[in-house]
């Protein structure tokens, strides 16, 4: 019964993450629920007398840290900058209070109900997906990126636990997911499950034969359904290109080569050379070039950092692994570190499993 509950509440905080995020894109107030959480378990960790643990990926998460503030001190424009600053803190921020937790709460417990929420967004979608076929328009859902990178992140962990243990919601919660993954049409998320489950397979070669045999009991299902999703991708034309996105990330790293622009300013740099009705980016849609605009040679070399010390800590767990391969992979072509969403669903991820499983970062 506590188990329930807990896997109850927690779904609740993270369908109100999902709702932000359909309506808002940018949900800067969830930070407010991040920090009464973060009040509530140091109120409880003081009442139960509990000593707080190794921070998980610490010394990394200090390094990129400063590589912040440095290129915060730089940029052209505080005001975006600190507001990247803040959003920063309340990432780490959900990590600890994850990590904190996961020493008591079942890792499981989290991807649980990240993954009951997301029904919200899955059933939002298919509405979408419904009218537009209705209508005869071809519409596409909302922030279609960041909805594949959430998925992903939930999909890889989720498949890892079908494996060990089937159980049929959660197939049909898989099946779910993978459609919509499919209806976003995001190249990047395609490319990132892609990898992720590449990742998988390697993980499972020796085991692949007897998972094999199972799934094939799901193939007159899928079969088809992939076909018409196969099908109706090739058709859309509405894709966009990200050359030259880079090309003005790259003139702004080689302007500012050591700190970049700062955090959350490529937008000034895209709007001063494609002024308004023009598309407005405000980003470079690349985490690498992205970060090269915006935080120069400090940043690349605190992130190389960050994704180092987070792939050694989670070698261990099949699928925080694939899902970070999968994180990755989409990063290349979509600059994911600016969705909130995303991010915070990434720290709890990374918070949960390696608290729960004592994997904690390089010095």
């Amino acid at each position: 019964m506590a188990r329930n509950s807990l896997t109850i509440g927690l779904t609740a905080l993270f369908a109100y993450l999902f709702a932000d995020m359909l309506i808002r894109h940018m949900p800067l107030d969830f930070g407010v629920v991040i920090v009464g959480a973060a009040i509530a378990t140091a109120a409880f960790m003081i009442a139960t007398k509990r000593e707080s643990g190794p921070v998980p990926l610490a010394y990394a998460l200090v390094i990129y840290g400063a590589g912040q503030i440095v290129t915060t001190a730089f940029s052209i424009s505080l005001e975006h900058s600190i507001d990247q600053a803040i959003l920063f803190s309340l990432y780490v921020t959900a990590l600890v209070i994850a990590a904190e937790l996961a020493t008591i709460w079942p890792p499981a417990v989290f991807l649980a109900a990240m993954r009951n929420a997301s029904w919200l967004l899955i059933v939002v979608v298919a509405f979408i997906t419904l009218f537009s076929a209705a209508v005869g328009r071809d519409l596409r859902p909302p922030s279609p990126n960041v909805l594949a990178a959430v998925f992903n992140l939930l999909l890889l962990p989720s498949l890892v636990e079908f494996v060990e243990r089937p159980r049929r919601a959660l197939a049909i919660w898989i099946v779910a997911a993978l459609a919509l993954i499919f209806v976003t049409a995001s190249r990047g998320g395609w490319l990132g499950l892609a990898a992720g489950l590449v990742t998988l397979a390697a993980h499972y070669r020796a085991r692949m034969p007897a998972i094999w045999s199972r799934a094939r009991l799901y193939l007159p299902l899928a079969v088809p359904l992939g076909a018409i999703a196969v099908v109706w991708q090739i058709t859309r034309t509405d894709h966009s290109t990200r050359f030259e996105f880079w090309l003005v990330a790259l003139g702004v790293f080689l302007y500012r080569p050591i700190v970049g622009s700062g955090p959350g300013t490529f937008n000034i740099f895209w709007s001063h050379l494609h002024p308004p009705p023009f598309f407005q980016a405000m980003h470079a849609h690349s985490l690498i070039f992205n970060t090269l605009a915006e935080q120069g040679v400090i940043g690349l070399i605190a992130l190389a950092v960050v994704a180092l010390a987070v792939m050694r800590a989670a070698w261990r767990d099949a699928g925080l692994l694939a899902a970070l391969m999968a994180f990755a992979a989409h990063s290349l072509v979509d600059s994911l570190n600016v969705a909130p969403a995303v991010m915070i669903v990434l720290a709890v991820l990374l918070g949960s499993r390696l608290g729960g499983l004592n994997a904690f970062t390089i010095s």
